[in-house]
């Protein structure tokens, strides 16, 4: 009976420490990618810095310096700057 109960608690904090915080960075990376606009400054999980051009439905294209256009997944947007 202790030992159900043991697994049941372990269980539980696996889903509380892993699982849930997991889903709710998904959920919140899934929100901002959903609310691009065009000409909104974003940043990449790379680091590079630019507008937003064209926006497609798995991907979007960024401006950068000199006008150059670089394609990227919209999973790989980390933030939208203000």
């Amino acid at each position: 009976m202790i030992l159900i109960l043991y697994l049941i608690c372990l269980v539980a904090i696996v889903y509380l420490l892993l699982i849930h915080p997991q889903r709710k960075r998904k959920k919140a990376q899934k929100q901002m990618a959903e609310s691009l606009k065009l000409g909104s400054r974003v940043m990449t999980a790379g680091g590079f810095y630019g507008e937003v051009r064209q926006i497609s439905e798995k991907t979007v294209i960024l401006s950068g310096k000199e006008n150059s256009l670089l394609e990227f997944d919209k999973a790989a947007i980390a933030k939208v700057m203000n």
